[in-house]
């Protein structure tokens, strides 16, 4: 999912007076975005997975799926991901992977999808 995909991140931008202004509005609707994306699926992924003790490369090792793929479930960048059956068995290999509920991450996924 893109920033101009998610309607928390939209509705912010409408909000922002100077939305013109580019590398400072890019940064900060990065980090609002991933905001609106942990509220949304109610969790830190990034956070969790250190809990753990895990890297990303760990990951990567354990599931064979690439470490940039893995960044972009945790960022919630969805559409950075291959599609179809591939995106929603590498979100299920993630989340077993960090030991996260990975119906409530697959449902988040899909919502992003219809919003695309």
């Amino acid at each position: 999912m893109y920033l101009e995909d998610c309607a928390g991140c939209r509705r912010a931008w409408k909000e922002r007076p100077l939305r013109k202004a580019a590398a400072a509005c890019t940064q900060y609707y990065r980090v609002l975005h991933q905001t609106c994306m942990q509220s949304r699926m109610g969790i830190d992924l990034a956070s969790l997975r250190r809990q753990k003790g895990l890297s990303l490369a760990e990951i990567a090792r354990e599931t064979k799926i690439c470490v940039s793929y893995l960044d972009a479930i945790e960022r919630g960048q969805f559409a950075k991901l291959p599609g179809g059956i591939y995106s929603t068995s590498y979100i299920r290999q993630y989340a077993r992977a960090i030991e996260c509920d990975e119906a409530r991450l697959l449902d988040c996924y899909h919502a992003s999808a219809v919003a695309s």
